[in-house]
């Protein structure tokens, strides 16, 4: 049986790495997209399902660094394969950080209870499926291995983020507004819930920019 050289090794555990990454980005995706479902069908169950799935993510992110901490170890990586290494580091706290705020949105609305939210979501899916679109192609860019693509990649994510920022504004004034109107107590309650939520989805397009600015450090170019 033929052995690996060390630098085929080496390349065979960034590629599994990657792998760990992209396994990790599903999830968190995952996680997102059912909480989102679930704060706009008010199925509460699905809430509880993303609360105790975030174990798993947690899991996999240390799994992630364990595997990184292996690799410094075993094989001294230098120079463009060392930044793989901690970018792929770095980048697993932020995705496991987003699951955490998925997790948030499934707990608020939980305490928003099974009726109706205080007015029809319309802006906050939005952000939601910017947030998740900028989270994928962070995750495509610091997993490509083509650095021009990897760099294009990225440089798309960050007009997306001005998008979630208008968009989080513009849902807080709006909050803002009704709440100023409203009268009763559950009305202003559920409200501040929303204006909650939606920060809670302007942070995870927040942790989708820091990988997409870790891709163009781990391609070698300055920010």
């Amino acid at each position: 049986m033929l052995q690996q050289s060390g630098g085929e090794a080496l390349s065979h555990e960034l590629t599994l790495l990657q792998a760990d990454l992209i396994f990790l980005g599903g999830l968190v995706e995952n996680a997102i997209t059912k909480s989102l479902n679930s704060l706009t069908s008010r199925n509460l169950d699905e809430s509880q399902e993303v609360i105790k799935e975030d174990d798993q993510i947690d899991k996999r992110r240390y799994d992630i660094e364990d595997h990184c901490m292996k690799i410094v170890r075993e094989f001294a990586p230098v120079a463009g394969d060392l930044r793989r290494v901690f970018s792929s580091l770095l980048c697993s706290q932020e995705l496991e950080r987003m699951g955490d705020y998925a997790v948030g949105i499934s707990q608020i609305s939980i305490k928003m209870g099974p009726g109706p939210t205080f007015k029809k979501l319309v802006d906050i899916p939005k952000i939601a499926d910017l947030s998740i679109n900028m989270m994928k192609k962070s995750l495509e860019a610091v997993t490509e291995n083509d650095r021009e693509l990897s760099l294009k990649i990225a440089n798309s994510v960050f007009p997306d983020d001005d998008k979630v920022d208008e968009l989080n504004s513009s849902i807080q004034k709006e909050m803002f507004d009704l709440m100023s109107k409203e009268s009763k107590p559950i009305g202003i309650r559920n409200g501040t819930y929303l204006i909650w939520i939606s920060h809670n989805l302007e942070r995870i397009a927040d942790r989708a920019t820091n990988i997409a600015e870790r891709a163009i450090y781990q391609a070698g170019f300055e920010l």
